[in-house]
């Protein structure tokens, strides 16, 4: 294909937008809020970029009424917004933003949003788990889709879904970094109450324990500990397990040792 072929083989709907009429969503019940705009922070380094290059990656937008709705690209909006208001202070030219419109259902484009941003924010496990139910009670897909979108597979969707279930003591204690997310899913099978006495249970424990000697941390909550609060019984590992661990872990003389107690059938 010449370059003239490429650059007329398919025509978008491109538009250069001055940032401030640029739309961003602030009702939650709107289906192209992003919750993770309530705590976007801008980085120097973005805005500097945008003040002297522009706006380089295009955003997406949709039509609504008259206003372009961002679909993707919130934090360039407001980076761009920033760096305007550098440039007329400095008394410069202003940027404008340039975008695309796509078409589609709000809640295909509400997808479209999630799946833009999934690989680029750094959200924790519960906040995955609100996005996720969010997703699933908008658009009524199942968990296989939303794996797609979230870019992990049904089981990560099953875990994170998980947490929702927990207690609002536990989430807390998630949010705080004090309870793991795979502990607090351990917890979000018994009863709430239970979960609450659960983890009041472990954090008086934790709270008492001696901190380590060698890296003088405090200690945590662990996943072990917060299954044995849930009632899960030990996992039982089998003899090959066993070698496997005890090969990695050990050195040949002790092996050798071990192989003479155990009888030769321990193997090397």
């Amino acid at each position: 294909m010449g370059s003239k072929q490429a650059f007329t083989a398919k025509r978008t709907n491109a538009f250069m937008f001055d940032p401030e009429d640029l739309l961003i969503p602030d009702d939650k019940d709107h289906p192209l809020y992003e919750y993770t705009q309530e705590r976007l922070v801008l980085s120097e380094e973005l805005v500097d970029s945008i003040m002297m290059f522009g706006v380089i990656e295009p955003i997406v937008v949709k039509k609504e009424g008259e206003a372009a709705v961002v679909v993707n690209g919130r934090r360039r909006v407001l980076a761009a917004r920033e760096a305007n208001k550098r440039l007329s202070d400095a008394g410069e030219d202003l940027i404008t933003v340039y975008a695309v419109s796509r078409r589609g259902s709000d809640d295909d484009l509400f997808g479209v949003s999630l799946a833009a941003n999934e690989n680029r924010l750094d959200d924790s496990p519960l906040q995955k788990a609100e996005k996720a139910a969010r997703y699933l009670a908008r658009t009524g897909q199942d968990e296989k889709a939303a794996a797609v979108i979230f870019g992990v597979d049904v089981q990560t969707i099953k875990n994170w879904l998980a947490l929702l279930e927990c207690a609002p003591q536990v989430k807390k204690a998630v949010k705080k970094g004090t309870l793991p997310a795979t502990a607090a899913r351990k917890l979000s099978k018994l009863p709430r109450k239970e979960q609450v006495s659960a983890l009041n249970k472990m954090e008086q424990e934790v709270a008492q324990a001696p901190k380590s000697k060698r890296s003088k941390k405090a200690p945590k909550i662990t996943v072990k500990r917060a299954a044995k609060a849930a009632g899960e019984a030990p996992k039982m590992r089998g003899a090959r397990e066993i070698q496997a661990m005890l090969k990695e872990s050990i050195s040949i003389e002790a092996r050798k040792a071990l192989q003479w107690v155990l009888g030769n059938d321990w193997g090397e």
